[in-house]
């Protein structure tokens, strides 16, 4: 349970109306991307260590699990049970999106570079 006590702790940091800020407009933009990249960026989100992050989203409150599902086209009972395993390798989000393991880097790129560009506007 450290990646819990790690997302407890930048949340509740001295900076956490600013993460949480950030957050909130990271999950603005990313429920605009197209499917397809929206969940191979989500199932596969780590920090720098490898890490699952995604649970910086309800711990920050900015999306709950039943969110994030929805985001990802599934429910809320099926992420749970996938949530421990999280964050997947690129042949288990392909099988999920029922495309070529080789598209899966495609995706999170082009999911990135878009989140990117919105992220580096700044606040609307």
């Amino acid at each position: 349970m450290a990646d819990e006590a790690a997302t407890s702790d930048v949340a509740k940091s001295d900076e956490a109306p600013d993460r949480r800020e950030d957050l909130r407009r990271l999950w603005a933009a990313i429920l605009r991307l197209p499917a397809t990249q929206r969940t191979a960026f989500l199932l596969s989100l780590r920090d720098e260590r490898g890490q699952g992050v995604i649970a910086l989203f309800p711990v920050a409150g900015v999306a709950s699990i039943r969110r994030i599902a929805e985001a990802i086209g599934t429910d809320a009972l099926s992420l749970a049970a996938l949530w421990k395993d999280l964050p997947l390798d690129d042949t288990a989000i392909a099988a999920r999106l029922r495309v070529a393991p080789e598209l899966v880097p495609r995706l999170r790129r082009t999911a990135r570079q878009q989140l990117g560009a919105v992220m580096r506007k700044g606040p609307r």
